[in-house]
């Protein structure tokens, strides 16, 4: 299925490249063909990274090591115990669109679709780049704990580091 789907990407930025270069010379031509280069290299790229994460699922698997599946597990927003929220058994959403999230708005595209800190007048002005990249679990709980905002991720990694600052209470979608 992933290379069926590669293939066609591939196929749709050869038809673009060709359109491109039809008018070559020009300064749309140019940047056309600019960016069907740089999205070529992009799709190559993500193609080896996807060929590398299934090579090593399959080594997994055949060492007879456990491979994670997603199996639709629910979400749970991390709050600061003190939190008004952190008393409720389950949070819808639409609740936590007022609050700062402290990884990537694309991991939990619902909230991200309706963040008030991603809408109008308010993007760019966000919390999120005065505390820099958050990598691990660990430091976003530590932000969480702090007051500075909210995690939303699945229930088991929340759980993997359990702290008695921090409460975990399910996300209604």
């Amino acid at each position: 299925m992933e290379g069926g789907r590669v293939k066609l990407e591939r196929q749709k930025l050869d038809g673009l490249a060709a359109l491109a270069a039809a008018f070559g010379g020009t300064p749309e031509g140019d940047a056309v063909v600019t960016a069907v280069d740089a999205l070529s290299r992009s799709l190559r790229e993500s193609s080896r990274r996807a060929s590398g994460a299934r090579d090593a699922a399959s080594q997994q698997r055949a060492s007879g090591a456990d491979v994670p599946v997603d199996v639709g597990e629910p979400l749970v927003v991390a709050l600061a115990a003190d939190d008004e929220l952190a008393r409720r058994e389950a949070v819808a959403v639409t609740d936590l669109a007022d609050r700062h999230l402290l990884h990537n708005p694309d991991e939990v595209p619902q909230w991200r679709d309706i963040a008030t800190e991603l809408l109008g007048p308010t993007i760019r002005t966000s919390q999120s780049f005065a505390l820099g990249p958050l990598a691990t679990l660990d430091e976003q709980l530590d932000h969480v704990a702090a007051g500075h905002g909210i995690i939303i991720v699945p229930r088991s990694r929340a759980e993997s580091a359990p702290r008695h600052d921090v409460t975990l209470v399910v996300v209604d979608f």
